[in-house]
């Protein structure tokens, strides 16, 4: 994704919004990547795609959390 799509996902995928919070912990991250889905979805509607497939992973490590959509 690129362009106003892209911008439109980032603006309205809470996992995004809240990713430098510290106040985060490990079930609200959780929580946020559940939703990141349908939040996606609604990101693309205007658009004219109101049926995407969207993949996603979150994975920990060293660093912290690592989400990944694939749509």
């Amino acid at each position: 994704m690129e362009g106003k799509l892209y911008e439109n996902i980032m603006a309205r995928l809470r996992i995004n919004i809240y990713s430098q919070s510290s106040a985060l912990n490990d079930v609200e991250i959780k929580r946020l990547h559940r939703q990141a889905p349908s939040e996606i979805e609604s990101a693309l509607a205007p658009f004219g795609y109101y049926a995407p497939l969207v993949r996603s992973t979150l994975v920990q490590n060293e660093k912290g959390w690592l989400a990944r959509y694939a749509i």
